[in-house]
């Protein structure tokens, strides 16, 4: 960081007022809520996390710094991710005190709905107020992280997800700290290798809002831990592979190892997607799945042709899992996964239609996989 751009911002105190009365608005809304419902307990959870929440932004506000010097106001991105921060917070809140809101089927839902809307704004507000910075980034970074944990505790509580679907948060503070680690034990750590993959980035927004539907009241939970088992070995694979280059096991030259994985991952997203479509097509054709209602008969199989196969498989697990569908039989249990393997890894080859694909990963520059 510039050191001059430093000491300007250490002569401006207006930084921190605002972050000041962010952290008092924060405590005022956390008090008014668990008062109104006479948990304490709650109230003294949802406080931690919004006081360390609070203490780190204080810590990381000499990276409030954009390109052209200090940035003097915290700007629409930072109250974004605040108000984020603090559904996090009564998440916490309302998991340690889960039989206060056991009554109360939306609030989980409503509460990290918030989350996930919010992740698609903080950047837009950052960018269109011109206060883009290293510490809303990591800021929202340290968000969406334990939000993902918070909300995956609430799934697990209400058993629409599995226990073992915490692995995702474990693995993702595993990876964080061993790079810590490694750095305090002076060893070299290569940051900038993490390959920022647009599938990565697909696969934990996608996460993100599979926590979402398991918080809605009455999600098939069955359905549900076939979508999200799937999506978390795939993002595991991810962690291990980019741990195996921030750690330098992995050099970027390594033709063999990025052969290896080129080769493997073309395989699963386009001859394996080929396969699930036609999969999805012969339980079509054998009726092996009758009772399906017409209109989602023809998504099925327009998804099959490959007619916009990834948003379409989509759309067919979303009614899945909000009409509550029952996993009775091999058939329902098949078809799901065939339309899982689409929506996470594409149409793949032969796909009449699959611009939807590129909408997904319109982003620019970046390595597809």
């Amino acid at each position: 960081m510039n050191s001059e751009f430093n000491g300007q911002y250490l002569n401006d105190h207006s930084l921190k007022l605002s972050l000041v009365g962010a952290i008092l608005l924060g405590v005022l809304v956390l008090c008014s809520i668990f008062s109104h419902y006479g948990s304490y307990e709650g109230l003294y959870a949802s406080l931690f996390y919004a006081f360390y929440l609070s203490g780190w932004c204080w810590a990381n506000l000499h990276f409030h710094v954009g390109t052209q010097g200090p940035i003097k106001s915290l700007g629409g991105g930072f109250w974004v991710t605040w108000m984020r921060g603090l559904a996090v917070a009564f998440l916490f809140g309302a998991v340690s005190c889960f039989a206060t809101f056991e009554g109360e089927p939306f609030i989980f839902f409503g509460a990290y709905g918030l989350v996930a809307i919010g992740d698609a704004l903080d950047g837009a507000a950052a960018r269109w107020t011109q206060t883009v910075s290293a510490m809303g980034a990591r800021l929202e970074n340290q968000v969406d992280a334990m939000g993902m944990l918070v909300a995956s505790i609430a799934a697990i509580f209400i058993e629409t997800l599995p226990p073992y679907y915490l692995l995702l948060s474990l693995v993702y503070f595993l990876f964080h700290f061993g790079m810590w680690f490694r750095e305090r034990m002076g060893r070299e750590v290569f940051r900038d290798r993490m390959m920022q993959s647009l599938h990565n980035r697909y696969f934990a927004g996608v996460h993100m809002c599979l926590l979402t539907v398991a918080l809605y009241p009455g999600a098939a939970s069955e359905i549900l831990s076939i979508i999200a088992s799937f999506g978390l070995f795939l993002l595991l694979l991810c962690f291990v592979r980019d741990w195996l280059y921030v750690s330098g096991v992995v050099q970027p030259g390594d033709a063999r190892a990025n052969l290896g994985w080129s080769r493997t991952s073309r395989f699963a997203r386009h001859y394996g997607s080929v396969g699930a479509r036609v999969f999805i097509g012969v339980i079509l054709a054998l009726g092996l799945y009758s009772s399906l209602p017409w209109w989602l008969s023809a998504l099925c199989l327009l998804t099959a042709l490959g007619l916009f196969a990834r948003t379409l498989a989509w759309l067919c697990l979303a009614y899945l899992v909000l009409g509550n569908t029952p996993l009775v039989s091999m058939e329902i249990f098949l078809l799901t996964g065939a339309l899982t393997w689409v929506a996470w890894l594409g149409s793949g080859l032969w796909s009449i239609m699959k611009q939807d694909d590129a909408l997904y990963f319109r982003t620019m520059g970046v390595n597809k996989l």
